[in-house]
C-alpha cells in the first residue's frame, strides 16, 4: 500500500512541480523573490488574500440560499 501511495505522490509531484503549472497558481509570486524575507512577506500577503476571497465567497454564497 506504501508504494501505490508514493507512486501516487510522485505522479503528481512531477504533474505539479512543473513551471506551466506554477504560472496558473498563486505560488507564481512568492517564486519571483529570491530573499527568504521577501518570499515570508509575500506567501504572507497571498495566503491572506486568498482568505480573505475564501470569506467573500463563502459569505454571499450564504446569503444567497
Amino acid at each position: 500500500m506504501i508504494l501505490d501511495i508514493k507512486a501516487y505522490l510522485d505522479e503528481h509531484a512531477k504533474r505539479i512541480n512543473h513551471p506551466s503549472f506554477i504560472e496558473n497558481d498563486p505560488v507564481q509570486f512568492p517564486r519571483r523573490y529570491k530573499r527568504l524575507q521577501d518570499i515570508e512577506i509575500v506567501s504572507f500577503l497571498v495566503a491572506w488574500g486568498l482568505n480573505l476571497i475564501l470569506r467573500y465567497w463563502k459569505n454571499n454564497l450564504a446569503i444567497r440560499k
